[in-house]
Order: C-alpha cells, then sequence, then structure tokens
C-alpha cells in the first residue's frame, strides 16, 4: 500500500479524532480489518500523489472485497485542497462491504487538470450511509477527464446516500455525460440504493443513474432537491 500519515489494520474500537494532517503525500487516514472505529474532527488538507498514477486519497476505509468486518463512523472532518493538482483526487473512500456511517463531513475545493477523476466520497462494494455531508466547489478541467463528481457509489446494493448538500461540481465544459460535474453518480448495480432528501446545486448535472451494462432494479429517488443544473455545453 501506498504510504499514509495514519494507518491503522485491525484495530477495534479505534478512535482517531482532533488530528490536523497538512501535505501530505498519497493519503490522509487509512483503516482496514477494523471493527467499530471512529473517525472524527480531523482536518486533511493539501493531500497529492509525489509520482505515479496512484489517487490521492484523504480518508480511505477498508481492504477490499475481502474486508467483511470493517464497521465504524466517519464524521465531522475537514477535507480540503487549496492548490489545483495534476493528479487524481478523492476525498473519502469506502472500498469494503461492511458497514460504515459517513456523515457530516466537509468536503470541498478539489481542483484538479487531470486524466483520472474527482470525487468527493466514493462507496465501493458497501451498503453503508452517506447522510449530511457538505460538498462543493470541484473542477476537472482536463478535456479527456474520467469525471467529476461529488458522490459516487459503484456496485453497493443497499446504500443511503440520505440529507446530503452538494454544490457547483464542474468537469471540462462540454456534452459528454460522463466528463461533466455529477452531484450523484450511480453505476454497476447500485440496486435498492436509496437516495433521499439531497440539495443539489449548480452542477452540470444533479444525479445521473448509468447502467453500465447491467439492469438496475429497485433505486429510489425521494424528495431531492435539484436545481440549476444540466448546464452542459
Amino acid at each position: 500500500t501506498a504510504p499514509k500519515e495514519i494507518l491503522a489494520e485491525h484495530a477495534e474500537n479505534l478512535i482517531i479524532e482532533n488530528n490536523w494532517i497538512v501535505d501530505a503525500p498519497y493519503g490522509g487516514i487509512e483503516v482496514s480489518g477494523s471493527k467499530d472505529f471512529l473517525v472524527s474532527g480531523n482536518v486533511i488538507q493539501d493531500t497529492h500523489v509525489v509520482s505515479g498514477t496512484s489517487p490521492s486519497q484523504s480518508i480511505f476505509l477498508g481492504s477490499g472485497d475481502d474486508d467483511h468486518g470493517l464497521s465504524g463512523r466517519v464524521v465531522n472532518n475537514q477535507v480540503y485542497n487549496t492548490a489545483v493538482t495534476a493528479a487524481s483526487l478523492v476525498g473519502i473512500v469506502m472500498r469494503s462491504p461492511g458497514k460504515v456511517l459517513i456523515a457530516n463531513n466537509v468536503v470541498r475545493n478539489f481542483l484538479c487538470n487531470s486524466t483520472d477523476s474527482v470525487i468527493g466520497i466514493y462507496v465501493r462494494g458497501s451498503a453503508c450511509t452517506v447522510s449530511g455531508n457538505l460538498l462543493f466547489d470541484f473542477r476537472n478541467s482536463h478535456d479527456d477527464t474520467n469525471g467529476c463528481w461529488a458522490i459516487q457509489v459503484r456496485d453497493a446494493p443497499n446504500c443511503h446516500v440520505v440529507g446530503n448538500t452538494i454544490r457547483d461540481i464542474h468537469g471540462f465544459p462540454n456534452t459528454d455525460t460522463n466528463q461533466a460535474g455529477t452531484g450523484i453518480y450511480l453505476t454497476v448495480v447500485p440496486n435498492d440504493a436509496h437516495i433521499a432528501s439531497n440539495f443539489i446545486h449548480g452542477c452540470d448535472q444533479g444525479i445521473f443513474i448509468e447502467d453500465a451494462g447491467t439492469d438496475i432494479y429497485r433505486v429510489m429517488l425521494s424528495g431531492n432537491q435539484v436545481y440549476d443544473c444540466g448546464q452542459l455545453i
């Protein structure tokens, strides 16, 4: 694994709180194989990649499809970047079939010029809850970018994305929906996902549900407010 400022493996009842991490190569905090952890009140600023193509990940949870025991909370953290970077930027990553609450975090000011992606919160393979987060001011200005998303849910049945506020998410200005700045993006079997009561404003597109070659079942969109989006050129 790439080096992290704080790395915790197989630690039950772990608490990582009120730390300030600045100018971190590769990433800030990583937790894997741990039960009932709490990551709270941390400030992570200016993570970046010093070489190669590995993404910059401020908070990374899980170690892949076999990390079934992962459980905990990621709450009240602040993640932001103050300078434009050429690397891929990801704020909070959940990469495990475990169950985690990601709530009341602020992820902001992700400015990028990359063929890779910019993602605020990325959930893959987990039935977790993403609630009450504030995500704003994302840009990917490259003309061949993979996309710019506030929240991406991928292959994560039964995931709940509820009550988040998302503003000003923009990709490269063209008509390609995959390169657009998207508030909430669901792809690759997000079956039984619940997307409710989110406020999305000033993005290239508000909510994008992509089939990615597979059928999608029982996704519920309820009570979301989406306005001043759909401004693809």
